[in-house]
């Protein structure tokens, strides 16, 4: 089953509580950055990131399998599990791969002139230290272009 996408709904978060409403997951990566409103999307977004621990019934959600949700940075945001900022940055940071994507330098960005052009909030894995560095000089100018 496939479900719905977001350009069915006035807000990512509208459409991503209808989505997980009723199951027990964790919004991971972009998609936690789209409902905490620190990444703006794209039209008519249908893929989707979680953690869960069993699969899951959508053919288009990416279920990042985890044994329990002990080990994740995570908040409940309007009545849906979420990674936190931190949580969410650093696993983007994880799929990188050394260069900065959309997603990541957009989310930094926001996030960066959202918090009074700051950084202080995140903790960042010491293993993503180098790239994070790197792709915040990006953000930090990204809405100056």
């Amino acid at each position: 089953m496939i479900a719905n996408s977001s350009g069915n709904y006035l807000t990512h978060g509208q459409w991503l509580r209808d989505v997980f409403g009723d199951e027990e997951v964790v919004l991971k990566g972009d998609t936690a950055l789209l409902y905490l409103d620190i990444f703006e999307g794209f039209s008519d977004e249908d893929a989707i990131t979680v953690y869960a621990k069993t699969p899951g019934r959508y053919t288009n959600v990416t279920y990042v399998l985890v044994p329990d949700f002990d080990s994740l940075d995570y908040q409940t945001v309007r009545g849906i599990r979420c990674s936190t900022p931190s949580q969410a940055f650093n696993d983007l940071l994880d799929d990188c791969q050394g260069a900065g994507d959309q997603v990541l330098t957009e989310g930094l960005a926001d996030y960066y002139f959202e918090n009074d052009k700051s950084f202080d909030g995140l903790f960042i894995k010491p293993e993503h230290t180098a790239v994070f560095e790197r792709v915040k000089q990006h953000a930090m100018t990204f809405y100056q272009h």
